[in-house]
């Protein structure tokens, strides 16, 4: 038995043997003769880079996989079970499937030659980074009305970071935070392709304010609307002696980074002294617009 099976062992090595030197024979010899050289078959060119060897290494680590395959599927059924604005639910799928025109995917695809992040310069402009990480994204962060904490697992991608906070926090949380991303995003787009640094009180008021007024048209609130028309509009009483009243109004267009002030003093008998206009740089909330209206 042991000397039929070396028979057969050596015989399926003279096997493999022959099948090797035939395919070496079938190679073309070049004309002159060169030494060989090292070649990196994943680019056309034969040389190996830094890029192409961090895409190899980045398909290894992240292969592709379909958003409602396996384990995401749960996830997923969150993110669609939300009530958020179609535009908002679009944005998540994109960024969890990594289609958002990030500097890394604008580099991959070489329309970029630098995937640095141009809000901090320093690291590679991930979905998670522009999302969550950057420092241009913690100060919208940083004026969140949310309780989430945003964890430092670099390893964590942006459709498990949601269904963490959904698990964690539950359905309002991950709504406010999937608002947060939107807004983000929205602020990161205008500093980059228009130049515009946006105040990351407005963006997060944005966020909220898009969010809430989203919830409200869909589910009416009876007590809310009840208070409203219960509210009497105040009429302007005289000042007091020979006192001169003061009133005055702001209004904000976080979108242009504007605010607009008006002023109008009257006196007793409500005859209109002096009243003024003026558009002024977009700096705090409501209330400091209001008080340089005074000034």
């Amino acid at each position: 038995m042991d000397d039929g099976n070396n028979w057969n062992v050596a015989k399926l090595n003279q096997r493999f043997m022959q099948e090797d030197i035939e395919v070496i024979l079938k190679i073309p010899l070049p004309r002159s003769q060169k030494e060989d050289e090292m070649l990196w078959h994943y680019d056309k060119r034969g040389e190996y880079s830094v890029r192409s060897g961090y895409q190899i290494a980045l398909k290894i680590k992240a292969p592709d996989e379909s958003s409602n395959s396996g384990s995401n599927s749960k996830r997923w059924n969150v993110v669609w079970s939300m009530e958020l604005p179609k535009k908002m639910k679009i944005f998540m799928w994109r960024a969890a499937r990594n289609l958002l025109p990030t500097a890394e995917n604008l580099w991959k695809r070489k329309c970029l030659k630098d995937p640095t992040c141009q809000g901090c310069n320093r690291e590679v402009e991930t979905i998670r980074h522009a999302l969550l990480d950057c420092k241009a994204a913690r100060k919208i962060w940083y004026h969140a009305t949310s309780s989430v904490q945003i964890s430092n697992a670099q390893n964590q991608d942006i459709l498990e970071f949601i269904y963490e906070v959904w698990s964690t926090w539950g359905k309002t949380e991950a709504e406010q935070t999937i608002a947060y991303c939107w807004a983000v995003w929205f602020a990161r787009n205008k500093r980059i392709f228009e130049g515009k640094k946006s105040d990351p009180r407005a963006s997060a008021a944005k966020a909220e304010s898009l969010l809430e007024a989203y919830h409200r048209a869909r589910k009416p609130d009876a007590s809310h609307i009840h208070n409203v028309k219960r509210v009497v509009q105040k009429k302007w009483e005289p000042p007091p002696g020979n006192f001169l009243k003061v009133n005055v109004d702001a209004a904000i267009n976080s979108r242009n980074q504007v605010s607009g002030l008006g002023a109008v003093i009257k006196d007793p008998s409500g005859k209109i002294v002096a009243a003024g206009i003026k558009q002024v740089p977009l700096r705090e909330g409501v209330s400091f617009a209001e008080a340089e209206a005074m000034e």
